[in-house]
């Protein structure tokens, strides 16, 4: 990558990056008041109110929004507890 992708790339990746210190959040959804720092997350919002659900378990079929809802859905199926009581098996 010359010089001046690398400058073009960072310059950008730059100014995005501002938005969140200067508290700037350009990205207005257009169905509710959310507003946001970056045009992907604005996106990724968008699905709840389409109902889009792109992210489905393997093991049950429930869709989910976000894959961060899918990661979180997945611990149901498996042994993993990463919360648990310091007093009880719970």
């Amino acid at each position: 990558m010359s010089a001046k992708w690398n400058f073009l790339f960072f310059s950008s990746a730059l100014s995005r990056h501002k938005n969140v210190h200067t508290h700037k959040r350009p990205h207005v959804c257009n169905t509710c008041p959310k507003t946001f720092h970056r045009a992907d997350n604005l996106k990724e919002h968008m699905r709840v109110h389409s109902g889009d659900k792109p992210y489905t378990c393997d093991i049950c079929q429930k869709s989910f929004p976000q894959l961060s809802g899918l990661l979180h859905h997945a611990r149901v199926h498996s042994t993993e507890k990463p919360h648990h009581c310091d007093y009880c098996d719970f």
